[in-house]
């Protein structure tokens, strides 16, 4: 991420049209499934890319209350 799309999702907006689009289509579906290998012991840079731009709080999901990210936004 660069400065200003870090700055944009502390205050629950996005920058780039393409996450945006994204979070359109995420708000929309019923489910969402991501299918990625793991690469030692983890997820490759460019699926936890997709998941810091487009997963942000207060546009895809809330946290309703503390440690429980995922009610729906």
């Amino acid at each position: 991420m660069h400065e200003a799309d870090l700055a944009a999702w502390r205050m629950k907006s996005v920058r780039d049209e393409q996450a945006a689009d994204y979070q359109a289509r995420l708000q929309l579906a019923d489910h969402a499934v991501f299918v990625f290998p793991i690469w030692w012991e983890s997820m490759p840079a460019t699926t936890k890319g997709f998941l810091d731009k487009v997963m942000t709080k207060g546009i895809v999901y809330s946290e309703s209350k503390p440690g429980r990210p995922f009610a729906t936004a």
